[in-house]
């Protein structure tokens, strides 16, 4: 799976982990900002563009995996797969999105939620959403070969930093 697809699902995964301990203690949003906040995960097409990165990333683990079985491999094959899968997952998604809500609604007053309607419903919020997976994309590559480049000398300058404080940390 792509670090993309791979972090777009650990965020639908999170989002899915804390919103039962949300529900729980808190109050149910108002009707109203329960209706901004679905119109701004509508506008927003969350749950689409994670579906579309994960239909890509498993179209082409099941190719490569039929190809390694000696089995046909062929676009029929994967369409039909992307196809049935893109069923099951928005058969699905609504679940997802009754789940998001309310955390929307509690992270987000009425008036941010307002305005995140009017500017996704406007020209520039329809650009910037159609340019944001793109940008994402490149921005978590390059933070990607960042992290793997620099987190080894953070890792020991941290650690030589705790040992000068008395503090060892395992090898």
């Amino acid at each position: 799976m792509s670090r993309t697809t791979w972090l777009s699902a650990l965020a639908l995964a999170t989002a899915l982990t804390a919103t039962p301990a949300l529900a729980a203690s808190d109050a149910q949003p108002s009707p109203r900002m329960q209706e901004l906040a679905r119109k701004v995960l509508d506008q927003t097409a969350l749950l689409a563009q994670a579906r579309q990165q994960l239909v890509a990333s498993l179209s082409k683990q099941l190719a490569a995996q039929l190809v390694k079985e000696g089995k046909p491999a062929g676009k029929d094959v994967t369409d039909a797969f992307a196809r049935d899968f893109t069923k099951a997952f928005d058969a699905r998604s609504q679940g997802l999105i009754n789940q998001l809500v309310p955390i929307m609604a509690k992270d987000f007053t009425e008036e941010e939620l307002d305005a995140l309607v009017k500017f996704y419903s406007s020209p520039l919020g329809a650009s910037v959403m159609k340019k944001m997976p793109g940008y994402l994309a490149a921005a978590n590559a390059e933070t990607s070969g960042w992290m793997r480049a620099m987190v080894p000398a953070m890792l020991e300058e941290t650690k030589k930093a705790l040992q000068a404080q008395g503090i060892a940390l395992p090898d």
